[in-house]
């Protein structure tokens, strides 16, 4: 019975195009498991708290939805997202071994579902935080091409063009990003200063 509810709820949320998570429309989840689905939106609310053991259950929740569905894109783009956020808040014992593993769960999640532009937003922030900031805007710029909808390439982009000294930028972004995703996290606000 709660199979076939899955199965049901999988087919409306793709027939509907449904809000997905906060601030992603979706043409369809890409996955059939609704459980998978279920750990990766628990897991984007968890990682949206900012804090090292919330980004830790986020990754969590993300391990649970690939062994559930091992071609979830999303699933893998989060889990990569997970590692990143641990160099970026200073939480990772290995930051080498931490991009390591973000570059390699990007490059799955991108082998699977080539359209997304969450790869070359990740690399946006990896080269962000190399200072490299040409490489980084050029990678934002793809991932917004790939997916203009999408708040998180935006508020990324943002983050990179305020680093590099064009503010005026990153406020266009991040009021864009802000408008995709209305109840977006407090962090979203750094970048209109």
């Amino acid at each position: 019975m709660f199979d076939l509810q899955d199965e049901i709820t999988i087919k409306i949320l793709n027939a509907l195009e449904v809000k997905l998570m906060r601030g992603e429309v979706a043409s369809r989840p890409r996955t059939d498991s609704f459980e998978a689905w279920s750990h990766v939106a628990k897991g984007q609310s968890r990682f949206d708290r900012f804090t090292k053991e919330d980004n830790l259950k986020a990754r969590e929740h993300c391990e649970q939805a690939i062994r559930l569905d091992p071609n979830y894109a999303r699933a893998w783009s989060l889990l990569a997202w997970t590692h990143m956020n641990e160099v970026r808040a200073g939480w990772s014992e290995s930051p080498e071994e931490s991009i390591k593993r973000s570059l390699e769960f990007a490059q799955k999640s991108a082998a699977l579902d080539e359209s997304q532009g969450q790869f070359h937003s990740l690399m946006n922030m990896i080269y962000m935080m190399q200072g490299q900031y040409d490489n980084a805007i050029a990678e934002g710029q793809r991932a917004i091409e790939l997916d203009p909808n999408n708040s998180r390439n935006h508020i990324v982009l943002a983050q990179n063009l305020e680093y590099a000294g064009r503010p005026e930028e990153a406020i266009v972004h991040a009021k864009k990003a802000m408008r995709l995703e209305p109840y977006y996290p407090a962090w979203f606000l750094a970048y209109l200063a």
